[in-house]
């Protein structure tokens, strides 16, 4: 009797497969959540033109899943992601050997698209009804909120004294 599997044994992609979900934290993680249901949020593709994603709808949100997991800035995250299997099957693709993504805002890009696609109270809706027997507080909703400032600028002593004239001499 012949087994029909989904990959064949000897190809690279099955024992890392096998072991992710069967070995690691993160597979058993991957089981829990309800990608299907979070990958109807998002808007169907129009224009085909462009560069192919690396990342399937679903690996959006599995960047930001581990982006919370593991608590890297991005840039460590992208160095992580880049030679770590188990992250790159959760968020659906697999990397070609010698392959590197050069997008330095990748994953940044990947949250700025949930941010302008997502309406974040049918994400939040769609985890507590997947999770509901396993969470206390359903009211409560946490999300990564990085942001920074971009206008700073280091004040030397010149800066300050120049700007202390032009206030003066406008007033």
């Amino acid at each position: 009797m012949v087994q029909n599997t989904l990959f064949s044994f000897d190809s690279p992609i099955f024992p890392e497969w096998y072991f992710f979900n069967n070995s690691t934290e993160l597979g058993r993680i991957y089981k829990l959540i309800p990608w299907n249901d979070l990958v109807k949020v998002l808007p169907e593709k129009r224009h085909p033109a462009g560069a192919p994603s690396y990342l399937p709808k679903a690996g959006y949100f599995g960047l930001m899943f581990l982006k919370h997991y593991t608590g890297l800035s991005d840039e460590k995250l992208m160095a992580a992601f880049q030679t770590n299997f188990s992250y790159q099957m959760f968020c659906g693709c697999r990397l070609k050997l010698n392959e590197v993504i050069r997008d330095n805002a990748f994953i940044s890009r990947g949250r700025g698209y949930l941010a302008k696609y997502c309406d974040m109270n049918k994400i939040q809706k769609i985890l507590v009804e997947a999770w509901k027997g396993e969470l206390e507080n359903t009211n409560v909703l946490m999300m990564d909120a990085t942001c920074y400032e971009v206008h700073m600028r280091f004040p030397t002593d010149v800066k300050l004294l120049w700007e202390s004239c032009t206030f003066l001499w406008e007033e």
